[in-house]
């Protein structure tokens, strides 16, 4: 019994870990030419708050669902429900979603939607609804954004509305 219960925090670790790592990165990645960078420290403890935690090997998922809130180093991610989909291995995530109030919180910078999903097998991240990145003195607004987490390309619909602030004076 005892080797269970570590075996499934084990994989509760993985999937909070595999939650905040790709999901800043990307954010990062996809507008360092316009916005900066996010900064991520992989190595910070990562905790985890939620009102319910679910876990179904048999489905292949685990969800957090009434105020979610991980948290590792600076980066912080709330959202009303958060489920993490696993592969057959049940190691390797394939999909997070998550819903309703979403928001990631590296330092000063921030992105907020209604529905977030990192597809991990396809490399995207797609904000969907009231769509909201702001880096620094920047901001974007967009019913939706997809983000290729490889490439780093950004595709914005919905009202696009972007706000940039110039450095240096010039």
């Amino acid at each position: 019994m005892q080797h269970k219960k570590a075996r499934h925090m084990t994989k509760v670790f993985a999937i909070l870990f595999s939650l905040m790592l790709p999901l800043s990165a990307a954010l990062a990645q996809s507008n360092a030419a316009i916005f900066g960078t996010i900064d991520q420290d992989s190595s910070a403890a990562i905790t985890a708050a939620a009102d319910a935690m679910t876990i179904d090997e048999a489905q292949g998922f685990a969800e957090f669902s009434g105020m979610v809130e991980i948290t590792q180093g600076a980066t912080k991610l709330t959202a009303d429900r958060v489920r993490a989909e696993y592969g057959d291995t049940q190691s390797q995530i394939v999909r997070i979603t998550a819903d309703g109030n979403v928001v990631l919180i590296s330092g000063s910078d921030q992105a907020q939607a209604d529905q977030a999903v990192y597809d991990v097998e396809q490399g995207s991240i797609t904000l969907t609804g009231n769509a909201f990145v702001k880096q620094g003195g920047n901001t974007l607004r967009a019913q939706n954004v997809t983000i290729n987490t490889k490439t780093g390309a950004a595709q914005m619909s919905g009202r696009v509305t972007t706000t940039l602030t110039p450095s240096g004076g010039n």
